[in-house]
Formats: structure tokens, C-alpha cells, sequence
């Protein structure tokens, strides 16, 4: 064979190699714009989310901007007594993919939250104490991560965090 044919081959099989892959790539982001897509999505991730804190979770909606980008609609997190703990009407995060993929540290690079509001009450923690709710919450998912096996639970850290037109509520009934 001529080394010339040899050459065109193997840059044939180059660019069909490069075509195929940014069709995925495309295909891949087209397919998570698909509401019921993101729907199944959201039930799988909130299902398990919601079953580790016990905080019942609601997501309006969510579209994936990029592969490392996520806006997230009317995100509401409720305590056990039904109290809107969190409610965030749209929240932005810019991620690493790559970590989120690999299971190690996870490095936020930013979050906007837009709208965001807080409430913190005392809620029964057991038959015979209270404490806030905000705290049950972290200790439940502290929980999962201390109970998954011996390994070491992945840190999370954020870069930059905006927060546009939010409020921070607190509710002591005892007082």
C-alpha cells in the first residue's frame, strides 16, 4: 500500500472518530432538555435525597445549561412538621463534572440563588428533646455518610455563593 492511502485512512477514521463523538456529546445534552427526562431524573435523585434526611423535597424544574452548569427551579425542602424549611425559586450551580463522576471531593465553583428563603423553628428531635430543624437535617445526612462503610464522606466547597433578594426567618416557640 502507498503510504499516502495509508495517511487519508487513518485520517478518515479520525474525523469520523471526532464526528461521533461530538454527536454523543450533543445527543446527550439534547436528550436531557426532554421534560420527561428530566423528570425521571429529578424522582430518582430526590426520591433517595428525601429518603436519607427525611425532609420530603420538591423540585419545580430543572434544565442542564452545559454539562457542568444546572439551574433548578422552585427547589422547597420541608421539615417533618411540614414547615417549608428552604424554598428557592431558582438556584444556579456552576460544578466539576469530573468530580462529580470520580466520587471524590466535590468543588462548587458558584451558586446563585435567587429568592431564597430560610425558616428555622425547634422541632421534636426524639420523645424527650427539640432542636432545630436546620440541625436534624445536616445530623440526618450526616448519618448516611458515617454509616457508608468506613470510607471517607466527600467534603463539599463552594467557591462563590450570590444570593439575590433572600430572607432568613427564625421561630423560637418557646419564647
Amino acid at each position: 500500500m502507498n503510504v499516502q492511502v495509508i495517511k487519508n485512512r487513518i485520517l478518515k477514521i479520525l474525523a469520523y472518530t471526532i464526528t461521533a463523538i461530538v454527536f454523543l456529546l450533543v445527543s446527550a445534552l439534547l436528550i436531557l432538555q426532554i421534560p420527561s427526562v428530566q423528570q425521571s431524573l429529578i424522582n430518582r435523585y430526590l426520591g433517595n435525597f428525601s429518603g436519607v434526611t427525611g425532609f420530603k423535597s420538591t423540585v419545580g424544574g430543572f434544565r442542564l445549561l452545559w454539562f457542568d452548569r444546572l439551574e433548578v427551579e422552585n427547589l422547597n425542602v420541608y421539615d417533618p412538621l411540614d414547615n417549608k424549611m428552604i424554598s428557592i425559586k431558582r438556584l444556579l450551580i456552576n460544578y466539576e463534572l469530573r468530580q462529580l463522576i470520580e466520587k471524590n471531593d466535590i468543588n462548587i465553583d458558584g451558586i446563585v440563588l435567587d429568592s431564597a428563603q430560610v425558616f428555622i423553628t425547634k422541632i421534636p428531635e426524639s420523645d424527650t428533646s427539640k432542636n432545630l430543624n436546620f440541625n436534624v437535617f445536616i445530623n440526618q445526612i450526616n448519618k448516611q455518610f458515617a454509616s457508608g462503610g468506613g470510607g471517607k464522606s466527600p467534603k463539599v466547597s463552594i467557591g462563590e455563593a450570590v444570593l439575590n433578594q433572600s430572607m432568613f426567618r427564625y421561630l423560637n416557640p418557646t419564647q
